[in-house]
């Protein structure tokens, strides 16, 4: 089985006439689409792939995939208890309740995590691979990476709205077609249909599980910045792909147009006899900027976000997300980043920050000779934590000056 920490992609390929099958049915789900084959990673059919999008409780399939990769490595185990902090216990909903002081079981928390998609847990889960949810924020975005997810930045374990992180739908395709191929003792998780904590049962909120032929994972995610989102695999004639959605309007929609594309991908793979028994294993990768023209949105920039309400919950409510113009008018709140930039940490204090830019600068001089200092401020539950970052970079200074500092340093895509 390949490791956790190897780099993957998805392999691309034109997508010539039978586009048209999918283009003619593109109509009913605004934002990001991508319908890939799991054991070749052939894309079959891509809308706006990378444009950068808020991921919602997408997330949580990295934080699952890190302790996957702990589980693996024995730095965890399915029975330990991980303590549950005051910090995780004030996380909004969804979540399990969950009390300062008390613990839960690794088993639980995976269970509470693809079912409830709870928000508590995400952080007791990241407290307990990474010390605290920032560090885990870092580390996720360290093993996007090494994934080749190179658009996609992590800020906290849940998927509650934070305007520095973002994904595309190109890179969570690289995340599913990863979590099945690495862990696929563990993917069997996100199979669970319901799960009861303390008397209460959770059903899985992906509800094409239970109508869709073949569907077997894996997680569904919304905010009002993101809309309606989902990352499905399913399995029919021996052939897994891989689907993701990103900006339904409603959560049936948005299951509504996943179901269409699974359906157009599968006509297509019969159609062409690449149907089989068995699934093939991760072939030779080729990179995403191969195949910029099976995106239409060849940009790859968000739309104007606010601050909004930070549920992230799609399990209940099919409430519409904000229509674009909508999201226009409203105020633009994150300091827009037209460069690439590297973010060498985060800190207590703003001195230490500017401290670890300065000895940046030294180790990598001739990378970081044009950079400017920045120093963004965050709040971290009660705490304001300080990251430093260089701006003004192009993305090959920015990937040597990090080859040159280390693990700690993360590669920051522009912005717009």
């Amino acid at each position: 089985m390949s490791r956790p920490f190897h780099k993957h992609n998805i392999l691309l390929v034109g997508l010539f006439a039978f586009t048209l099958l999918f283009a003619n049915n593109s109509h009913a789900a605004p934002g990001a689409d991508l319908i890939a084959e799991a054991d070749t990673g052939r894309i079959l059919y891509g809308e706006n792939i990378y444009s950068l999008r808020h991921p919602a409780s997408l997330t949580k399939i990295m934080t699952l995939y890190m302790v996957f990769a702990a589980l693996d490595q024995g730095r965890l185990s399915l029975s330990d208890t991980l303590p549950v902090s005051d910090y995780a216990s004030t996380m909004p909903p969804s979540k399990l309740g969950l009390k300062p002081g008390e613990r839960i079981r690794v088993r639980d928390a995976i269970l509470g995590l693809v079912t409830q998609s709870a928000n508590d847990v995400a952080v007791v889960l990241a407290e307990g691979v990474g010390g605290s949810e920032w560090r885990f924020g870092e580390m996720m975005t360290q093993q996007a990476r090494a994934l080749g997810m190179k658009r996609t930045v992590y800020r906290n374990a849940s998927g509650l709205h934070d305007d520095e992180q973002v994904t595309t739908a190109f890179d969570q395709a690289i995340l599913a077609r990863a979590m099945l191929y690495h862990f696929p003792k563990y993917y069997s998780f996100f199979k669970t249909r319901a799960y009861t904590w303390e008397g209460v049962t959770h059903k899985n909120h992906n509800h094409l599980m239970g109508r869709y032929e073949g569907m077997d994972g894996i997680k569904t995610g919304f905010i009002r910045q993101s809309g309606f989102n989902l990352v499905a695999s399913a399995r029919r004639y021996g052939k897994r792909l891989i689907g993701v959605v990103f900006g339904g309007k409603t959560a049936k929609l948005r299951d509504n147009r996943m179901a269409q594309l699974l359906d157009n991908g599968f006509q297509r793979v019969v159609a062409e006899g690449r149907v089989s028994t068995r699934m093939a294993a991760i072939p030779v990768i080729q990179n995403d900027a191969d195949a910029a023209d099976v995106s239409t949105d060849g940009s790859g920039s968000a739309t104007p976000v606010a601050q909004g309400d930070d549920e992230n919950d799609d399990g209940a409510t099919d409430t519409a997300a904000p229509s674009t113009s909508a999201l226009i008018k409203q105020t633009q709140t994150v300091i827009a980043q037209k460069t690439w930039a590297i973010q060498v940490g985060a800190y207590d204090s703003k001195k230490k920050g500017l401290a670890a830019l300065s000895a940046a600068k030294s180790k990598a001089p001739s990378s970081l000779k044009q950079s400017k200092p920045l120093i963004v401020s965050a709040k971290n539950g009660r705490k304001t934590i300080f990251r430093a970052r260089l701006t003004g970079l192009s993305e090959q200074a920015a990937r040597s000056a990090c080859g040159t500092l280390g693990k700690t340093c993360i590669a920051l895509p522009p912005r717009s």
